[in-house]
């Protein structure tokens, strides 16, 4: 009996050995990142370089993968698989074009051996700089607007892939700061203001990829708030100019307005003399 228990534990710990040898590993950290590096910058084609740890040499390929929480590319984007060349796996590329500009990219590498071990390591903070943002469009409010109550919603539309933020800016005058940075989602960028002083503003957009800048058209908006009468002070002292010039283009001072109507008279009267003068001639 005690012998074939001996041999039961003999095998059971054969097979927990066997299993042990075959089972695949994880490493983190078990790879380098060479190019690009943390906090590095990413435009157009690009050579990745990843170098194997000392723990695994020999790595049959790499499996890379990139995203960023402030784009469209907010889970892991596979960029491809690279077949191991030597020791290190290098000269492996991909358009970075496929993604978003951003300065807040994490970069992933996954690597596996023959025996189907795998080793990762991530890097942080890489910029993806493709292209200069274009400027802003779809400008809102419309240039020489007349807001009334002095609450505006500013907004922009920009190409998402090519901007990382928008800020608001006022050229001259401003309501109290000559900046002010938007929220930015997707491709729309706004920025809500309350209680602006009555006051004509220039103001524009300006887009970013973190790092190059496009300045939009310049927007010509009017702040002319209500009165308890229903109409601006603005609005009131022009209806006052109006009728004053209406009132003197008519009457005149009082004096011109009096001597009009004597010469009128005075004209008829002469008239008619000369037509009575001229009835008597002929008779």
């Amino acid at each position: 009996m005690k012998k074939k228990l001996n041999i039961t534990l003999l095998l059971l710990l054969v097979v927990v050995f066997c299993t042990m040898g075959v089972s695949a590993v994880t490493v983190e950290n078990g790879v380098s990142w060479v190019k690009p590096i943390t906090s590095g910058s990413v435009t157009g084609t690009q050579v990745l370089n990843i170098t194997n740890s000392t723990i695994f040499k020999a790595f049959n390929n790499c499996t890379v993968y990139a995203k960023s929480s402030s784009t469209a590319n907010s889970s892991w984007t596979n960029l491809g698989t690279f077949i191991n060349d030597s020791l290190s796996f290098v000269n492996g590329t991909f358009d970075s074009t496929i993604l978003e500009d951003s300065n807040d990219y994490s970069f992933n590498a996954t690597c596996r051996n023959k025996s189907n071990d795998m080793a990762y390591g991530v890097i942080t903070g890489v910029k993806v700089d493709n292209t200069i943002p274009q400027g802003a469009s779809s400008l809102s409010p419309a240039t020489n607007t007349v807001d009334t109550d002095g609450s505006v919603i500013f907004s922009g539309t920009v190409t998402g892939r090519n901007t990382t933020g928008c800020t608001l800016y006022f050229s001259g005058g401003n309501p109290g700061s000559p900046s002010y940075t938007m929220t930015y989602s997707g491709s729309d960028c706004t920025y809500t203001m309350t209680a602006i002083p009555e006051k004509i503003y220039n103001w524009y957009i300006t887009a970013s990829d973190g790092t190059n800048t496009t300045d939009s058209s310049t927007v010509t908006l009017n702040i002319d708030e209500q009165t308890s009468a229903g109409k601006s002070a603005l609005q009131q002292e022009y209806q006052k100019q109006t009728q004053s010039q209406t009132g003197l283009s008519i009457l005149g001072d009082g004096t011109s307005g009096i001597s009009n109507t004597t010469i009128i008279v005075v004209a008829l009267v002469i008239v008619l003399v000369i037509v009575i003068i001229a009835k008597r001639k002929k008779n």
